[in-house]
């Protein structure tokens, strides 16, 4: 257990090392022919456990590693165990071949290049054996893409990260790589009015069957890849640029923080942190007693851009369906996923 600890702070400062002194400005577009690598990282659904270790480690100290080790251990059983039949519900879901479609129909927009140049890579290790290969592209735009349940199955969740990066090969074979960019892209649901007792949560995601949560997960991600196709246009480039204030933003009993990009009675999008810290994140709601597979809803269609920031003064082509931040919830404090 404390050998996966070390292992994973030494990762996160190799990561610091390798970023560049500030987010460098990219071309619009990226470039004619822009390699992108699309790194497909699963083949089921994931579990998002706490980092209890990390965090019980930075407050006590080794003893309080060992400890939170443990704990993030038998968190991580239980939550296998909860989540196998849902993983089951899913064996005929092919989430990384509905975001490769996705993608392929954003990378071509303004932003990213008229021919983007994608290569799949089946599992991180085909990812890492590419950069050693003589072929080496110098400059790629890196794509990882996610989807997990929280521990307690309260919260589902799809995620992009995009990454940007110059890559060397040095004088003695090996590659050095710069991050020039770096962002994530998250949409999720959170279930709320759920019962109490044990199982509850677990049966309401049961009873939307497969076509129920696949459109769920179809929806998180067209918003993650229409998040990022607004990112790098011209519009999202300019209003990411502009400094981010720690706004309170409410939104179905929660409040977040940051900068409302899209909201609707049923949707927020907000952008939060500056530099390196920035990320784009979506919420919505899930009313446990609604969640049936006649209740599902259907995929939202892919767009070529989200909306611009109305508070911004940026060029922009908003979307018709587009609203002021919804102003539901009381101030209070952040919930999960808040700010």
């Amino acid at each position: 257990m404390l050998v996966r600890l070390v292992a994973s702070l030494a990762a996160l400062c190799l990561s610091f090392n390798a970023l560049a002194a500030k987010p460098v400005p990219l071309p619009m577009p990226i470039a004619q022919d822009l390699p992108v690598e699309l790194v497909l990282s699963q083949q089921e659904v994931a579990i998002d456990v706490p980092n209890t270790a990390s965090a019980m480690g930075a407050q006590f100290g080794l003893i309080g590693a060992l400890i939170g080790s443990a704990v993030q251990n038998s968190q991580t059983k239980t939550a296998e165990k909860r989540v196998a039949d849902l993983r089951n519900l899913l064996l005929d879901y092919r989430f990384n071949e509905r975001m490769e479609q996705a993608l392929r129909a954003k990378l071509a927009g303004e932003g990213f290049s008229p021919n983007p140049q994608v290569a799949v890579m089946a599992t991180p290790w085909d990812a890492a054996n590419a950069k050693d290969s003589a072929k080496l592209p110098q400059d790629v735009l890196v794509l990882t893409p996610r989807y997990s349940m929280s521990t307690n199955l309260g919260g589902l969740t799809v995620r992009l990260q995009a990454s940007y990066m110059h890559r060397e090969r040095k004088s003695n074979g090996k590659v050095k790589e710069t991050v020039r960019f770096s962002r994530p892209y998250t949409f999720q649901y959170n279930v709320t009015d759920y019962p109490s007792e044990d199982g509850a949560i677990d049966r309401r995601w049961l009873a939307m069957g497969p076509a129920g949560v696949s459109a769920l997960i179809d929806n998180g991600i067209a918003q993650v890849t229409d998040m990022l196709a607004y990112d790098f246009s011209a519009a999202g480039r300019a209003e990411s640029a502009t400094k981010v204030k720690n706004d309170k933003i409410p939104f179905a009993g929660n409040i977040y923080r940051g900068r409302s990009l899209r909201a609707t009675p049923d949707q927020v999008w907000v952008r939060s942190g500056n530099s390196w810290m920035q990320s784009v994140n979506g919420y919505t709601t899930l009313n446990a007693g609604k969640m049936t597979a006649a209740a599902a809803p259907a995929p939202q269609p892919v767009v070529e851009a989200a909306p611009a920031v109305a508070p911004v003064a940026m060029p922009a082509a908003p979307a018709a369906n587009d609203a002021a931040p919804v102003a539901t919830g009381a101030d209070a404090g952040a919930g999960a996923g808040g700010r």
